[in-house]
């Protein structure tokens, strides 16, 4: 049972797919006609939704159905990525621009690491006690659902964004 390495690989691939189709959507078209706040806050609303949908699979759910909810997700991650570094830029003074790409790429890499964290420590306790095939799925459950919490205060935050601050980084 279960899948070689090779196809476990595959079945992660529209996560990705999501993320560069989505970048590139968001740079050319959607990011100067909505701004970053929209963006970013429909980009972890779609990282909710896709975290929901996958507490919600069950162990014989066609591979299809992850690949969609995968790349739903990636298109999530995707909304969010350039409107916040371009957001994040848009009221730093020239002379400060050094010491803010290195604290904005510091967080860049800190924050999702933080967050694949947080779900790999649920995931870790889950399977502490795991017993049995369906204790695994629950513990996976339970680590997409901590996704969820964190997917859910980053729209929180989000919604904070100024648009108008970023108005110059706008066509």
């Amino acid at each position: 049972g279960g899948y070689s390495p090779l196809e476990a690989g595959f079945a992660l691939l529209p996560q990705p797919i999501g993320i560069l189709i989505m970048s590139q959507v968001v740079g050319r078209v959607l990011y100067d006609r909505f701004g970053p706040r929209r963006l970013l806050v429909a980009g972890c609303v779609l990282g909710v939704v896709s975290g929901i949908a996958m507490t919600q699979m069950a162990p014989d759910a066609p591979i299809l159905l992850f690949g969609v909810i995968l790349f739903v997700r990636g298109c999530g991650v995707g909304l969010v990525f350039v409107p916040l570094q371009t957001a994040a830029y848009a009221t730093i003074a020239q002379q400060d621009l050094p010491r803010a790409t290195a604290i904005l790429n510091t967080t860049r890499q800190f924050s999702p690491a933080l967050g694949v964290a947080i779900a790999s420590a649920v995931l870790a306790a889950g399977l502490g006690d795991a017993t049995g095939g369906a204790d695994r799925i629950d513990a996976y459950q339970q680590a997409m659902w901590a996704s969820v919490v964190l997917f859910a205060i980053a729209t929180v935050v989000a919604t904070r964004i100024n648009d108008e601050q970023a108005a110059e980084t706008r066509r």
